[in-house]
């Protein structure tokens, strides 16, 4: 893989100590650890963004709510219309 970004930012002594430390303990050089922990970071953040946690009421209300028959609201229509836009990359 080709590595064509840079990121470059300050950090305290130490905060740079403690990530050396890490790195060395793994046996990585330090950008590779550096790297793999942001990567790791940035997936668990987006992954929590995109994952979303009923509660057992709601999971009933959900459950009942996609089996009926009943038509969606304009709101809802609205949001949806809007989060598949969003979801295009469209503002």
């Amino acid at each position: 893989m080709e590595k064509t970004e840079r990121l470059d930012f300050r950090l305290t002594t130490s905060n740079r100590k403690l990530i050396e430390r890490a790195a060395l303990l793994l046996g990585q050089p330090l950008t590779a650890f550096a790297v793999q922990a942001l990567v790791r970071q940035a997936e668990q953040v987006i992954e929590q963004d995109t994952q979303r946690k009923l509660t057992a009421r709601d999971w009933e209300t959900f459950v009942k709510l996609i089996g009926s028959k009943k038509q969606p609201n304009a709101a809802l229509v609205k949001a949806a219309r809007k989060f598949a836009a969003m979801q295009r990359g469209e503002k």
